[in-house]
């Protein structure tokens, strides 16, 4: 148990001492100086003394309740369900045969099918390492992400399973909650002491899958559980229960905080009730009711706001955005669906983004397409509404934004060739059918690059390390990709390997 607002514990500092005078006070009326103490102690109506002792009992209950309503306590309830990360970790070297790739996707498919619940994120490697997409619990968007891959799409040639764990490391989910590993390879591997010692340490499991004979026993650890070829080839459910066993026993047992601030006032109200019955009082002596006002002016200044006290964090949040209030909004959100909805209609893309890619269900799809669509990344927009649209086809939203953001650019192609028709000048067009400006640079099927040389296009020489640096340059590449997702991955995986280069050098 958390409390979110625990500066109010001081309280029950006040409650000791109010509890104290009130015995005092309960004391000195059995006193009296005229007469005997033994004369009183017999004159006492012991009967009516015990039940004055339990009304200041009682009395002391309910401030306490209302002391724990106002530090707000958080349970965390039993979601039943594995919410740490579960990344299945695909080798895509050049020498893997198509079959051998279909082999794998056929796997993954069918691990994707079984019902695992938990989050998961398909990371491919060879040279370099890209996810397909973001962690998420919608199962069908890495099955349809899972079909256009191939070795022929990655940037970079070779083995190295150590490129994986930068990816695994900025995982926060993973970091804190640790994560179970579903590794498939058809080839020999180089480097995998570090994303093994990485699972290790965050207590989880690395599952091994030979795709071809060849594979089997290149990771020649303890610790991995290996399946055989003849496992792999047989593709029986005990290989797949052995990934849903990775679960057993390890149920998150936190979901999303919920408070009992309001379920506890509402207690106290009920045991307030009593005293409205007649003989149910309590004499308070002056001294204490001091004591209640001074505690009602802390409170009132310990408590963040007294809104605090009549509406949500959600609530105080709806009506901001009323007020066209998006940024305070969105710091004020605990729903992370609003929050990230604030961020968007601030404009604050990228907080939008993160959030709605962490989330990864279908209505958070819809409005990361719809974010990329408003930072102007069209091609990302459209492929993430085409795979939505597969998922579900009769999801009339994102056809209709999917055509109105095709038409859009075809209108901006049509103006542009009219002004260019009259300017002389052929070389600005932005189609979503025109060639791929920096088709040459993949001419050669993923060789490793030292250097990235100069391209000559349309009477000028453009170096492809200052086009990658464009935002508008490589907005309007993947525009002219988007149609197939194949490249599209191609591309993404281009550039995220250009930028990682470029980090590194720069550290």
């Amino acid at each position: 148990m958390r409390f979110i607002h625990p500066e109010f514990a001081y309280l029950f500092i006040l409650i000791a001492i109010m509890v104290f005078k009130q015995f005092r006070q309960n004391q000195s009326a059995l006193v009296h100086p005229a007469i005997a103490p033994h004369l009183a102690e017999a004159l006492t109506d012991k009967r009516q003394n015990r039940k004055k002792i339990w009304l200041i009992i009682y009395f002391a209950i309910v401030l306490s309740v209302l002391v724990f309503s106002l530090m707000q306590p958080t349970l965390r309830l039993s979601s039943g369900k594995d919410l740490r990360p579960l990344f299945i970790v695909l080798d895509q070297s050049p020498t893997l045969t198509d079959q051998t790739t279909n082999r794998a996707k056929r796997l993954l498919t069918k691990v994707l099918q079984f019902g695992i619940e938990r989050p998961k994120m398909i990371i491919v490697f060879s040279g370099s390492a890209h996810s397909l997409f973001p962690l998420t619990n919608q199962d069908k968007v890495n099955q349809l992400y899972l079909q256009y891959l191939n070795p022929k799409i990655m940037p970079v040639k070779g083995n190295d399973l150590s490129n994986v764990v930068p990816i695994v490391q900025k995982n926060k989910q993973a970091m804190s909650l640790g994560f179970d590993l579903l590794l498939l390879t058809g080839s020999s591997i180089s480097n995998p002491s570090p994303l093994i010692n990485l699972t290790n340490t965050n207590k989880g499991h690395i599952l091994f899958w030979p795709l071809t004979k060849e594979a089997e026993g290149v990771l020649m650890d303890p610790k991995i559980n290996e399946a055989s070829y003849q496992q792999i080839l047989d593709e029986k459910n005990t290989l797949f229960q052995t990934v849903s066993s990775l679960s057993d026993g390890k149920k998150e047992s936190e979901v999303k905080p919920t408070s009992m601030g309001y379920p506890l006032v509402v207690l106290a109200a009920i045991l307030l009730l009593p005293w409205f019955i007649r003989g149910f009082h309590l004499s308070v002596s002056k001294g204490n009711y001091k004591i209640m006002v001074l505690s009602l002016f802390f409170s009132l200044n310990a408590s963040a706001d007294l809104i605090d006290w009549f509406y949500s964090k959600d609530q105080q949040g709806q009506k901001l955005m009323a007020q066209n209030k998006y940024s305070e909004a969105a710091n004020t959100f605990e729903n992370r669906q609003w929050k990230a909805t604030a961020f968007y209609y601030a404009k604050n893309y990228k907080e939008a983004k993160k959030i709605w890619q962490d989330l990864g269900d279908l209505e958070s799809l819809f409005n990361l397409a719809t974010v990329y669509a408003a930072d102007r990344k069209y091609s990302i927009s459209i492929t993430i509404y085409q795979l939505l649209l597969k998922i579900k086809p009769n999801h009339k939203a994102a056809q209709e934004n999917l055509e109105i953001i095709i038409k859009t650019l075809r209108e901006v192609n049509s103006t542009s060739a009219a002004q260019q028709e009259e300017e002389g000048d052929e070389n600005n067009t932005v189609s979503l059918d025109e060639e791929d400006p920096l088709s040459e640079l993949f001419n050669d099927e993923g060789k490793e690059r030292k250097a990235i040389g100069e391209r000559t296009q349309t009477n000028k020489n453009l170096k492809a390390e200052k086009f990658l640096e464009n935002p508008k340059m490589i907005d309007k590449w993947l525009r002219n990709i988007s149609k197939d997702p194949s490249q599209y991955l191609r591309a993404r995986f281009f550039i995220e390997d250009h930028h990682r280069k470029k980090e590194s050098i720069n550290e």
